[in-house]
């Protein structure tokens, strides 16, 4: 066996070796720290939309909550007016009521003046022929 001697050669293949392994670790660890840059700005990006989303969900919940209160005193307001129409309908079917009977009460009245008269006019001329007579 022969033992082959040191040179040179070998010593400086060895530092290649060293700096390219370094060389790799170091663009390994740039990459990851891009990557985590990267991934760091997405999620603050994402983050943001959610924050401007959820406010306007609130805004939206705020226009939902504020037309359901105008949507309840329409309905309110429309229960009043409606009663009210319902009063106003029972009043105008007594009133018509009233008026039928005062028609009906004018009509007997009115008979009776025709009967009246009727005999006015027989009394005075039976008195006109009595005065005659006498």
């Amino acid at each position: 066996m022969q033992l082959e001697k040191a040179s040179t050669n070998t010593g400086e293949a060895g530092m290649a070796g060293w700096i390219s392994t370094n060389d790799v670790t170091l663009f390994t660890m740039v990459l990851v720290v891009l990557i985590a840059l990267l991934l760091n700005s997405n999620l603050l990006k994402k983050s943001k939309q959610l924050d401007s989303t959820s406010a306007e969900l609130g805004q939206t919940q705020q226009e939902l909550g504020s037309t359901q209160d105008e949507r309840d005193s329409l309905d309110a307001e429309l229960a009043s007016r409606s009663l009210s129409l319902k009063q106003t309908r029972e009043k105008l079917r007594l009133t018509q009521e009233d008026r039928d009977q005062l028609n009906k009460s004018l009509e007997e009245n009115l008979a009776k003046i025709v009967s009246l008269n009727a005999m006015i006019a027989g009394l005075t001329s039976e008195k006109s022929q009595l005065q005659s007579t006498k």
